[in-house]
């Protein structure tokens, strides 16, 4: 910050008068006060510093999910894992969040395991829980299921709860493709067309991190 500078006041001069007549008497000279000069303080010109937010963490996969299913969309097929994204508690976040808990749901038929999904709903979501038992049981007789795999449309939206920002219900569009279940011996046991849904995903933050607490079919 420059320091404003003030002039200096000239030195005064006093004028002699001269007498009517006679010489002028013999003055000695005056001389002002030494000048002084004004120097502002020195300022650094190096900018403040700066501090990077850390980057959010990268979700891991929880070490009992299955990584490999006999219903693979293709070879190498790989679990999904949850965004950065889904951990922020935003808007945004709710959105990412609803959309990976669908992936896990996904994962579930591509495994005939539920033990993805089942980390992130809560006990009050008794739908979450009919449709994790639902693929348990196929698994425990012994069955497997082909096709019935997701894909998320583009264009989900979240609205806020009751409480604000504590709960949102996401609507999420995907789709499904037909579906069958088959015995140990290979044989078809049920199936089901391909299906174009709409689910309203209600989440929760909690204990810093979104939980799925009901799902809404909405078509």
């Amino acid at each position: 910050m420059r320091s404003p500078a003030r002039a200096l006041a000239p030195a005064l001069t006093a004028a002699l008068l001269l007498a009517a007549c006679g010489d002028p008497p013999a003055s000695t000279p005056r001389t002002g006060p030494p000048p002084v000069t004004l120097t502002a303080p020195a300022t650094s010109t190096n900018p403040p510093p700066t501090t990077t937010p850390d980057p959010p963490t990268v979700p891991g996969l929880p070490a009992d999910v299955p990584t490999t299913g006999p219903n693979l969309t293709r070879a190498g097929e790989t679990p999904p894992l949850m965004p950065p994204e889904a951990t922020a508690h935003t808007p945004a976040g709710a959105v990412a969040f609803a959309e990976f808990f669908i992936r896990t749901m996904d994962w579930g038929y591509a495994t005939v395991s539920s033990t993805y999904m089942r980390h992130y709903f809560t006990a009050d979501c008794t739908i979450c829980a009919g449709l994790a038992d639902g693929i348990d049981g196929i698994a425990a007789k012994g069955r497997h299921v082909y096709g019935n795999r997701f894909a998320i449309a583009p264009g989900s939206t979240a609205t806020p709860g009751s409480s604000g920002g504590e709960e949102y219900a996401v609507r999420v569009s995907y789709s499904v493709t037909s579906g069958e279940v088959v015995d140990t011996s290979g044989r078809f046991v049920e199936g089901q067309p391909a299906l174009q849904l709409v689910d309203q995903i209600s989440t929760r933050w909690s204990h810093d991190r979104w939980s799925v607490v009901a799902i809404g079919f909405v078509q």
